[in-house]
């Protein structure tokens, strides 16, 4: 890939395995960075390069013990360990006596980007200061000179788990999802994108018998204006910032102008999860893509509905029980609205997203209150665009086809009403115009079901070959008419059953029935 036409590059890569590399000799010395470069064996040399320069520099060092004290603050345990540092909890004695959460920056990380993404992180939790946001409390430098944040110790659990433990049904959940909504609302008024949302990220804990969500890790937060400009743009500009599963589709197309509906995507995948249990994407197929086609795959390929991910899970039972329902409920109480809402906010068109974290919360709640959700199912012409632009050379295949037997079937119709007209009952041009419908079932039926995800438009091909058969037995009538009416009918029924529309494949098989047994 040419340097700079996408943002995912082998420098990301190698710089990923690298961190990979170094936490895993913190945890198990050389056998899990072994298994490590294995996995990418055409980084592994220069990774092991990389990973013996740090060895050299005294960078890259066995596991070590916990430190007992960081500045004025007696180590309790560490919470975790990522690319960039540890986060330990602490206790704080004086002037009052309370447990703390402690980030500080892993020894040789002391990077320009890093220390201002610290810095970032700072000054955008100092400036939102919101109750469901966890506070800087202090700030300084250990004794050997790495910089740490001292904030709020939040005693939650990443909002997909606390929600499967505890069983909440779906409203609960949604209205769970509101909540998280407003605090991110609450942040772009304060012009700040977090950037970085997923649940583990969105800890929730119980206050007063509610759930009490809080959002933390604001370290690669930007500035939707000049205030904390000075540091953001030493953050990313071309790079990848965030976690790959609820990335934003532009960012991948290399778009840097994100705004608030790149914190609106990532809400949707979170909700995506929380209501289906799965990933909109797959999370293997994702990390294991090369750089294109980790690209191509969030530009171009649309998840199944939230509605369709639950009934496909091999789990579905388990995951319908930690919802507090049956597998058949659950598919059907996520279908419609909550499958728009959703799509709506991880729209890969993010002219068609929800603008603001707000409107999303207001969508949520009309659903909840039973009200019309802004969201709703895409048009036939907006699927049939994307369909063409996904599908270019099937679709100009499926275009001619249907060009040739329209071009037939006005032929035919316009002589047989040219001679119905002039009185001409003639069972030849009769049999014609017939002919021309048959071949326009025929297309619905069989012909298109070659061309890829074409089942929508081969709906609208058999309905108006049905509404022709009806125009012909107004005009002539006959047993001739009345069976092939019956046959599309029966072909529609099939089309509409496969996409889900039980009821008016129900009344399409009923008519058939009818026309048949008369």
């Amino acid at each position: 890939m040419a340097s700079g036409s996408e943002p995912v590059s082998d420098s990301d890569e190698l710089a990923s395995l690298v961190t990979r590399c170094i936490l895993a000799f913190e945890r198990g010395g050389a056998t899990e960075v072994d298994a490590e470069l294995a996995a990418r064996p055409t980084l592994a040399e220069v990774a092991r390069e990389q990973l013996a320069l740090l060895r050299d520099a005294g960078l890259l060092v066995p596991p070590q013990p916990d430190p007992e004290q960081i500045g004025p603050y007696r180590v309790i345990r560490r919470l975790g360990s990522g690319g960039v540092g540890s986060v330990f909890l602490a206790e704080q004695s004086t002037p009052v006596r309370r447990q703390v959460a402690i980030k500080v920056i892993r020894p040789g990380m002391d990077s320009r980007e890093v220390l201002a993404r610290f810095a970032v992180e700072r000054q955008t939790l100092a400036l939102l200061d919101h109750p469901n946001v966890a506070r800087v409390l202090d700030a300084g430098t250990t004794a050997d000179g790495r910089p740490y944040l001292c904030m709020d110790y939040v005693r939650g659990q990443p909002i997909t788990q606390y929600c499967d433990e505890r069983g909440l049904d779906l409203g609960r959940r949604v209205a769970l999802l509101a909540n998280v909504c407003d605090v991110v609302q609450a942040a772009h008024q304060k012009g700040i994108l977090h950037r970085d949302l997923k649940p583990s990220n969105i800890l929730v804990s119980d206050q007063g018998g509610q759930p009490w969500p809080t959002v933390i890790d604001f370290g690669v937060a930007k500035s939707l204006g000049p205030r904390l400009l000075d540091v953001t743009v030493l953050t990313g500009y071309g790079r990848l910032v965030g976690t790959l599963e609820y990335m934003i589709p532009e960012q991948a197309s290399n778009e840097i102008d994100v705004d608030t509906r790149t914190d609106v995507y990532a809400l949707g995948v979170v909700l995506y999860e929380l209501l289906s249990g799965r990933l909109p994407l797959s999370s293997r197929r994702l990390r294991s893509a090369s750089a294109d086609e980790f690209v191509r795959i969030l530009r171009e390929e649309d998840p199944p509905a939230a509605s369709a991910a639950a009934a496909a899970a091999e789990d579905l039972e388990q995951r319908a029980r930690q919802r507090a329902t049956s597998p058949a409920a659950l598919e059907r109480d996520l279908r419609g609205e909550l499958d728009w809402v959703v799509g709506k906010a991880i729209e890969k068109d993010r002219n068609r997203r929800y603008g603001m974290a707000a409107e999303f919360a207001a969508d949520l709640r009309c659903y909840l209150r039973r009200e019309p959700v802004q969201a709703g199912p895409p048009t036939t012409w907006y699927r049939w665009r994307k369909l063409v632009a996904r599908h270019r050379y099937e679709a100009l295949s499926a275009a001619a086809m249907l060009a040739l037997l329209l071009g037939g079937f006005v032929t035919s119709l316009m002589f047989y009403f040219d001679a119905a007209r002039k009185t001409v009952a003639s069972e030849a041009s009769l049999d014609i115009a017939l002919e021309a419908v048959e071949r326009m079932v025929q297309a619905g039926e069989d012909r298109l079901d070659i061309v890829p995800r074409m089942a929508g438009v081969r709906r609208e091909l058999l309905a108006e070959a049905l509404e022709l058969h009806r125009r012909l037995a107004a005009t002539a009538g006959g047993e001739r008419v009345q069976w092939r009416t019956a046959r599309a009918l029966a072909g529609l029924a099939r089309i509409q059953a496969q996409l889900g529309e039980d009821a008016a494949a129900m009344a399409s098989a009923d008519e058939a029935l009818a026309l048949v047994v008369q």
